[in-house]
């Protein structure tokens, strides 16, 4: 059977050109050809057409050779160059190999182009497949250094957060109970909780969070999370609520959910350049087997319905296939990952759920996830605030933190209920504190990531020193590279920031004190 071969040439001889084509012919190839003896035909020819090589004329007297090779490096195509000319010397031979010329052929010897030309296609394939991969590795590591990047964003962000909420919470336990600043200090602790919101984000993109997976309303979820997609879509989008009354409930990490509706949300504003409306809806659907083709293997029963739709674009069929894969994108370099729809896909396959995508061009696109519908978890009843118990202690802390104002914020909170603390802004200064101390202290509570000696090193040396010595990690980092923790168990303990001071004097008081 005949093998398919588009070939352009470049050739000022008619004679050579024809045969050329005889050669190609009578080596089985069903030929597509063109002639071209200028730089405007060829550069016409490389832009109105496809094709698989470029035989060119060396001629260095004309236009053809490296001449050509040039105007082919810089068009778009990325086509093998072969020289078939009557004859060239070795320093022209080796001087084309050296500027990327894939092949030299001597018209005399036209039997032997036949596999020239499939060397060389065979070779621009694989060299095609490798700057493929190169450009995905590239891209890699610079999410990868965008990842450690927002991680560290996020640890320092949750050291503020723990003195800013500490803080407030600390107002809120003097002012509230006289009915003062209750609103101001309501919406001050709730700000905290959204910011934490934003670094679990920050985590969860730089792969440095445990999931934490709970029982979400997801009506609840939408709501909470509206102000900050508002910031997303900027002023010329409209953004509308319809979510039932009984949208149902899931078990998801709420961080995860959040990077769900925020990938979506950032994909609708992207969908319209000139302004429009996405609406989000939530419902409790069932499905029955068959339901979304696209996941066979999904339950029936009942699903959350987290629906993201727009009136912008669309898509096409083929951008529709392919919407979901790692590195796939339809927006102009720099400005698409290609990693976002992915993310949100692998989310929700993690979460036991589906997802689709109904989109027509011009006529708007509707992301649907479908996650399972679970009971909502019994809880105080609205209004209720439960009643906060004093606890009191008493024992030696030795309190290691290299950021001041959280390490102040603890020692003031662990010696108001009753604690001696012995503070250290970091592990050497630490070991300097208490190698010489004879009785050993009840409770080391450490940072983890500090400059010089790091928390686990503080606490194995400790150790050697008082084997049964009780230790509590505190961190703004998650990410097990980072802070390496030995096993815990009741004796080690591991509390992550942002937390209130009031949650480390429990935790506290139930290592020394229950």
């Amino acid at each position: 059977m005949a093998r398919p071969l588009a070939v352009l040439l470049v050739d000022d001889n008619v004679d050579d050109a024809i045969a050329i084509d005889a050669a190609l012919r009578d080596a089985g190839f069903e030929l597509r050809s063109k002639r071209v003896d200028s730089p405007s035909a060829l550069r016409e020819a490389l832009n109105s057409d496809t094709w698989d090589v470029v035989l060119s004329e060396y001629a260095p007297s004309g236009f053809a050779g490296l001449e050509a090779h040039s105007v082919l490096h810089r068009s778009p195509s990325n086509l093998p160059f072969i020289i078939v000319t009557r004859e060239l010397s070795v320093e022209a031979a080796a001087h084309s190999i050296e500027r990327g010329v894939e092949s030299l052929v001597l018209k005399g010897r036209l039997d032997r182009l036949s596999s020239a030309i499939e060397r060389a296609i065979a070779s621009g394939v694989e060299r095609e497949e490798n700057e493929i991969l190169l450009r995905e590795l590239r891209h890699a590591k610079k999410m990868e250094a965008v990842g450690r990047l927002a991680g560290g964003v996020a640890h320092d962000f949750n050291n503020l957060l723990t003195v800013i909420q500490g803080y407030g919470n600390i107002l809120k336990r003097r002012l509230v109970p006289r009915g003062e600043c209750v609103e101001e200090i309501g919406e001050l602790l709730g700000a905290t909780e959204r910011a934490a919101g934003l670094t679990r984000q920050l985590l969860a993109f730089s792969r440095s969070q445990d999931l934490k997976p709970q029982v979400l309303d997801i009506g609840d979820h939408v709501r909470g999370v509206q102000k900050m997609l508002d910031r997303v879509i900027g002023e010329d989008v409209e953004l509308a609520l319809e979510v039932a009354p009984d949208a149902g409930s899931v078990r998801a990490d709420p961080g995860q959910l959040e990077q769900v509706l925020m990938n979506l949300m950032v994909n609708a504003r992207d969908a319209l350049p000139d302004g429009g409306r996405i609406v989000i809806r939530a419902n409790v659907v069932r499905l029955g087997p068959g339901d979304i083709p696209e996941s066979p293997g999904l339950r029936p029963g009942p699903y959350v319905r987290l629906a993201v739709e727009d009136n912008g674009i669309g898509m096409d069929p083929e951008t529709a296939r392919h919407i979901f894969e790692p590195f796939f994108t339809t927006k102009e370099e720099g400005k698409g990952t290609g990693l976002g729809l992915a993310m949100v896909f692998g989310i929700v396959r993690q979460s036991k759920g589906a997802i689709r995508v109904r989109s027509r061009a011009g006529q708007g696109t509707k992301f649907e996830v479908y996650l399972p519908s679970v009971a909502p978890e019994p809880g105080a009843a609205p209004g209720e605030p439960e009643p906060i118990e004093e606890t009191r202690g008493t024992g030696t802390v030795l309190l290691v933190e290299d950021e001041d104002a959280v390490r102040n914020l603890l020692r003031g909170e662990l010696q108001r209920v009753g604690y001696d603390v012995i503070p250290a802004s970091n592990g050497d200064e630490a070991w300097q504190l208490v190698e010489g101390r004879g009785e050993p202290v009840d409770l080391v509570v450490t940072d983890v990531v500090m400059p010089g000696m790091r928390g686990p090193d503080l606490v194995a040396k400790l150790r050697e020193k008082w084997p049964e010595l009780r230790v509590l990690f505190v961190s703004g980092w998650q990410d097990p590279d980072r802070t390496r923790l030995p096993d815990l168990d009741d004796d080690t303990r591991f509390l992550q920031k942002p937390f209130d001071p009031e949650q480390l004097v429990t935790v506290v008081h139930e290592m020394i004190d229950a």
